[in-house]
């Protein structure tokens, strides 16, 4: 399927058996395809919601990027459901980042581990940490929680289960840098995505990537794993 998306994700290490490695955990994703939605939430677990994508120009600077969904502003018994702003980019004005990745499959999906992870990295790990993320390039794994709702009490899920998989992400992907940017992700009584992720920021909303790209590529998901939950 093709699609624009946004998500979130959040790696963590994932042990099965005696074997650890990195996997992705996608607790946000937002795509402009009502099919992919379906069929993510379905088979895959990916929490798809649908958005509206803007997107000001041409791949090397689409900049503003404005993207809106349906939330609840304020949960009442008087407020509708109503599209609103998921998160806008816009370029602040400053040069485009010197330190980029140097290949497609160094680049997607933790963006240049040393540059990030390594010891002189804004984000140092451990080292065996850092070895966990560099073993398979252009590769990760993928958990996520499928819930289908009970449709009588839908604080109940009639069913659930852990999906996992690896993902791959195609060779030959083209990249480049982009300009550095502003991304602003509001707060609404139904999403809160910087709160509940622990984003900080000086006004609470508004955050600067550490390397900003685009890249162009194909990407597939192999190997899956799904086992029910009680």
């Amino acid at each position: 399927l093709s699609q624009r998306e946004v998500y979130w994700g959040i790696p963590m290490i994932r042990s099965v058996g005696d074997v650890d490695d990195i996997a992705l955990f996608i607790p946000y994703i937002f795509v402009d395809n009502p099919w992919s939605m379906t069929c993510g939430n379905t088979v895959i677990g990916y929490p798809k919601q649908l958005a509206w994508f803007q997107i000001g120009g041409p791949l090397e600077n689409p900049y503003p990027i404005k993207i809106d969904t349906s939330v609840f502003v304020k949960y009442s018994p008087n407020t509708p459901q109503t599209w609103q702003l998921l998160t806008q980019i816009q370029n602040p004005g400053l040069l485009a980042p010197l330190d980029v990745p140097k290949s497609a499959t160094q680049a997607w999906p933790f963006g240049d581990l040393d540059r990030i992870f390594g010891p002189g990295g804004d984000f140092p790990l451990d080292g065996k940490i850092l070895d966990l993320f560099k073993a398979e390039p252009g590769t990760y794994g993928a958990v996520q929680l499928k819930q289908f709702r009970n449709a009588v009490n839908i604080t109940e899920a009639s069913y659930q289960a852990l999906v996992s998989c690896k993902v791959y992400v195609a060779p030959g992907g083209s990249f480049g840098p982009l300009p550095n940017a502003s991304i602003e992700i509001p707060a609404y009584d139904s999403l809160n995505i910087a709160s509940e992720l622990g984003l900080i920021s000086a006004d609470g909303s508004t955050f600067q990537p550490i390397i900003p790209f685009w890249m162009s590529c194909d990407f597939n998901c192999q190997d899956f794993q799904e086992i029910p939950l009680p």
